[in-house]
C-alpha cells in the first residue's frame, strides 16, 4: 500500500514537471512570436520610413527640374505643388519653393503615406539650391568691359577679357581674364576654357520674319517700317507672343512701349530723346537685333526684360544721360559694348527664369533655352 501511494506520488510529481516545462516552452515560443512580430513591424515601419525619405527626395528633383526649365509653368517660376504622386496609391509628396535671389531657392518637399484619409507616415526635407553656372552675359570677341558696366551673374567671353567695369559672378574665358583699375569680379575665374558652360539658344532674325509657332499653331508676326515716334504695341489674339519684325534698319524716337518681342533685321538706333522700354511675353525673347545698337542723342534709354541677343555691338553713345537696362540675359554675338562718356552705363541683371526660351520652330519641333546650365545643392536638411 505504501508502494502505491509511493508511485502515484511519483507520476504526480512527473505530471507536474512537464506541465511547468510545456508552459516554459510555450513563453519562450510566445516570447520568439512576440519578438518576430516586433521586428517584422520595425523592418515594415522602416520600408515606409525609406520610402518617405525617397517620395521626398524626389520631390526636390521635381523642383530642381522645374526650377531650371521654367518653360514648363505657366507662372514665372516654379512655386511648388501639392498631392503629388510617382505612382497611383497611398503615397503622396508636397512641394514648395521659395525664390531667394535671382541663382538661390528653398525647396520644402513633404512626402506622406494616406489611409482612410489619416497621415500615418511621413518625411520632410529643406534644401538651398543654386543655379551654377548660368551665363547672363555672353560676349565672343575681344572687347574689354567698360568702368560703367555692370553685370549681375556670371559671364563668358570667346577670346581674352579685360575688365574695368563689376562683375558679380563667375567669368569663364577661352583665354586670358584681366580685372585692372576700379575693375572688379566676386567670382572665380576660369580662363582657357575649351567650351562655354552653356550655347547660345541660335536664334536668327529670319526666325521671327512672318510667322511663329506656339505647338501646333501658327502665328503672323507684326511688320514694322524703318522709323517711329513713339509707338505702343502688345499681343493680340493672332500675335499672342507680341512679335514684331522689321526688315531694315530701326530707328526709334520717343516714347516706345513695347509688351513682346522686337525683331530688327539690321541696326538699331534710339535717338531724339527716346526712351524704349520692352517687356517679353513668357518664354519669348525681348529683343533680337542683328546689327548694331546706337544711342546717338542724350537722355535716351533702353530697357528690356527677357533674352537679348546683339549681332554686332552696343555703342551707349556719346552724349550724358544715356544708359541700358537689361533684366534678363544679353548675349553679343560678334562685338562688345563701347562707351566714349563714363557716365552712361549699361547695367545687366541675370534674371534667367525671365531669358528662359521656348522656341517652336514649327508644328511641334520644340526647343527649350535657359542660361543656366546646372545647380546645385547647397544643403539638404532633414526637418523634424
Amino acid at each position: 500500500m505504501k508502494y502505491a501511494e509511493k508511485l502515484s506520488r511519483s507520476k504526480g510529481v512527473a505530471l507536474l514537471i512537464i506541465l511547468l516545462v510545456i508552459a516554459a516552452i510555450t513563453v519562450v515560443g510566445l516570447g520568439f512570436i512576440v519578438r518576430g512580430d516586433t521586428e517584422l513591424a520595425c523592418g515594415k515601419n522602416m520600408t515606409v520610413r525609406a520610402n518617405m525619405d525617397y517620395l521626398a527626395e524626389s520631390g526636390l528633383e521635381h523642383a530642381k527640374g522645374l526650377i531650371l526649365n521654367p518653360q514648363d509653368v505657366s507662372t514665372e517660376y516654379f512655386t511648388g505643388a501639392t498631392a503629388q504622386q510617382l505612382v497611383s496609391g497611398n503615397d503622396y509628396y508636397d512641394v514648395s519653393v521659395t525664390k531667394l535671389s535671382e541663382y538661390n531657392w528653398q525647396i520644402l518637399s513633404s512626402a506622406y503615406r494616406k489611409v482612410a484619409g489619416v497621415t500615418v507616415a511621413q518625411s520632410s526635407l529643406t534644401a538651398q539650391l543654386r543655379l551654377n553656372p548660368c551665363i547672363v552675359y555672353w560676349q565672343s570677341v575681344q572687347s574689354d568691359i567698360p568702368s560703367v558696366v555692370v553685370i549681375g551673374g556670371d559671364a563668358y567671353f570667346g577670346d581674352s577679357v579685360i575688365n574695368y567695369g563689376s562683375i558679380n559672378g563667375d567669368v569663364y574665358s577661352t583665354k586670358t581674364i584681366i580685372s585692372l583699375l576700379l575693375g572688379h569680379i566676386q567670382g572665380q575665374l576660369y580662363p582657357n576654357v575649351t567650351q562655354a558652360p552653356v550655347s547660345t539658344p541660335g536664334i536668327l532674325p529670319a526666325n521671327y520674319s512672318s510667322v511663329y509657332y506656339i505647338g501646333s499653331n501658327s502665328y503672323s508676326v507684326g511688320q514694322l517700317s524703318a522709323s517711329y515716334n513713339g509707338l505702343t504695341l502688345s499681343p493680340s489674339s493672332s500675335n499672342p507672343g507680341g512679335v514684331y519684325y522689321c526688315n531694315s534698319a530701326l530707328s526709334l524716337k520717343g516714347l516706345v512701349s513695347i509688351n513682346g518681342t522686337l525683331v530688327v533685321n539690321g541696326d538699331l538706333t534710339i535717338q531724339g530723346g527716346g526712351n524704349v522700354t520692352i517687356q517679353a511675353v513668357k518664354n519669348f525673347p525681348a529683343l533680337i537685333v542683328s546689327g548694331k545698337i546706337t544711342i546717338q542723342s542724350a537722355g535716351c534709354t533702353l530697357a528690356a526684360t527677357g533674352y537679348t541677343q546683339v549681332g554686332s555691338y552696343i555703342d551707349v553713345g556719346s552724349k550724358a544721360g544715356n544708359s541700358i537696362t537689361i533684366n534678363g540675359a544679353l548675349y553679343i554675338l560678334n562685338g562688345g559694348i563701347q562707351n566714349t562718356l563714363l557716365t552712361n552705363g549699361v547695367t545687366v541683371t541675370g534674371m534667367p527664369e525671365k531669358a528662359s526660351l521656348a522656341i517652336w520652330s514649327s508644328g511641334e519641333n520644340l526647343v527649350r533655352w535657359s542660361p543656366a546650365a546646372g545647380a546645385f545643392y547647397k544643403s539638404i536638411v532633414r526637418n523634424p
